[in-house]
């Protein structure tokens, strides 16, 4: 094998020329010595850019490979890369949370949302045995099953998990965390909070004013129903032309504003419907309806009505202008077909089925 540039014999496996310093691979093309002792190309030139591109392509696909797994699983975002946070233009909201007794016995965590009027969806809710938002913990949340409420005017009041069977210590202070995952009016984007609830595990409180609305709405013309944004600024200006509850009786009628008024459950297959009522101290009141089909959850719309009391007789007119009459009785507070609950709530209607 000789040197294509100079002619002198090669030693074998040789890649430079002993003789004038040419390469001389095979793959080499043809060089001459230049005179400033360089090397002109006068064959083809060797071909190494395949494997720089193969190199580069290999490299952007492990770095794209470990983006997606920070971003998927969420792990970019617990160990705080800024690139990972996807709340990063969630809206502000301000939360309050605790503990306490609602229905008489039954105890619940619960969060609620001052700014709650700009929420319109809630996309699910978990709870966490340890602050999420200190703790790198990634156990698994305890329960997925949370209710909520909403308030006269159909915005979301509270969202609660109850915690009968979580076996607390009565001596022991608990920090839990409440995720919840919201979509706000005019935004397609779901939005993740975590918000912390420091409770003792004595919980004897009653939260049912902080949890449900005891609250009479009085915006809505009695001829018009209520929807999830009308707001509560305007006095009604329709005034019903029946008589007023404190006339034309035999007795007084403030029993019925001491309590919600829930109408016979009517059980059609598996469609379940249940109304629940609010007398205020004039000639209004609202009903909150709870319709449910098969294992879909609760769905409930609150409307304004209107009210009279004749004798024995109770008249309630509903938005849509249908009357429903019952009948009073004075002397143990108690109106035929109606059952008075303390609280207006999904966990009551369902008791009506046996649920």
């Amino acid at each position: 094998m000789t040197c294509k540039n100079c002619g002198a014999k090669l030693k074998q496996n040789a890649k430079v020329c002993q003789n004038c310093g040419a390469p001389c691979g095979d793959d080499d093309g043809y060089y001459v010595l230049s005179s400033d002792g360089d090397y002109a190309d006068y064959g083809e030139p060797e071909r190494r850019k395949p494997h720089i591109v193969r190199t580069v392509l290999f490299i952007i696909v492990v770095i794209a490979s470990l983006v997606a797994i920070l971003y998927f699983t969420g792990l970019g975002e617990q160990w705080g890369l800024p690139f990972f946070d996807k709340n990063s233009d969630a809206p502000s909201l301000t939360f309050s949370t605790g503990a306490g007794v609602i229905n008489d016995d039954e105890k619940v965590l619960y969060l609620t949302v001052n700014e709650n009027s700009k929420i319109q969806y809630i996309h699910g809710v978990k709870l966490f045995a340890y602050n999420k938002t200190q703790d790198k913990n990634t156990a698994d949340p305890i329960s997925t099953d949370y209710e909520y409420t909403k308030s006269v005017g159909g915005e979301i009041r509270a969202i609660y998990f109850d915690v009968d069977e979580l076996n607390l210590e009565a001596d022991q202070t608990y920090t839990y965390t409440i995720e919840a995952e919201f979509q706000f009016y005019g935004n397609d984007k779901h939005f993740t909070y975590d918000e912390p609830v420091t409770f003792s595990g004595k919980i004897s409180e009653n939260v049912a004013d902080k949890v449900f609305d005891h609250s009479m709405q009085t915006t809505v013309s009695s001829s018009e129903p209520a929807t999830e944004k009308q707001t509560t600024t305007q006095p009604t200006t329709e005034k019903p032309s029946t008589t007023a509850a404190s006339t034309e009786k035999t007795g007084s009628t403030k029993f019925l504003q001491n309590s919600f008024w829930f109408t016979a459950p009517d059980k059609k297959g598996s469609d379940y419907a249940i109304s629940a009522i609010k007398f205020s101290n004039g000639t209004e009141c609202s009903i909150t309806k709870y319709t449910k089909s098969g294992n879909a959850a609760w769905k409930t719309s609150v409307s304004k009505g209107t009210y009279s009391v004749s004798g024995d007789k109770l008249t309630v007119t509903d938005s849509d202008g249908t009357q429903t009459q019952y009948s009073i009785n004075f002397d143990y507070s108690s109106v035929s077909d109606l059952t008075a609950r303390k609280y207006n709530s999904v966990k009551n209607a369902e008791d009506f089925f046996g649920m």
